[in-house]
């Protein structure tokens, strides 16, 4: 079995780039950054898709992001899931009937990733 995979949530992004606290007083920065470091300790991976970059860029430029994504990058710990134009339809339409989003369709159809 290869080594574990994680796909973090945008907000787990924003609580370690901006240090974030929760409204209760949590250091959420430090527990991202936490996870981070555990992430490259154990040499583990992190899946991420433009749809994090989508996210990002809503409140982040474009030199932001790269310095957010840029050691990981460089450190080989991000794997990029591609979209397929399918994948973005299907979720377009899914969204629709049943409030899925685009990340349920990326999952689904990567079974093949996770299961390593």
């Amino acid at each position: 079995m290869g080594s574990k995979l994680f796909y973090l949530d945008t907000c787990i992004w924003r609580d370690f780039y901006e240090n974030r606290y929760s409204k209760s007083g949590k250091p959420l920065g430090k527990y991202a950054a936490d996870l981070f470091i555990k992430i490259l300790n154990k040499k583990y991976r992190i899946l991420y898709s433009e749809t994090l970059l989508w996210e990002l860029n809503r409140d982040y430029d474009e030199k932001e992001i790269k310095d957010m994504l840029n050691f990981l990058l460089i450190s080989k710990v991000l794997i990029k899931l591609e979209i397929t134009e399918e994948e973005f339809i299907e979720a377009k339409k899914l969204s629709k009937e049943r409030n899925l989003l685009l990340l349920t369709v990326l999952m689904q159809s990567r079974q093949e990733i996770i299961k390593r």
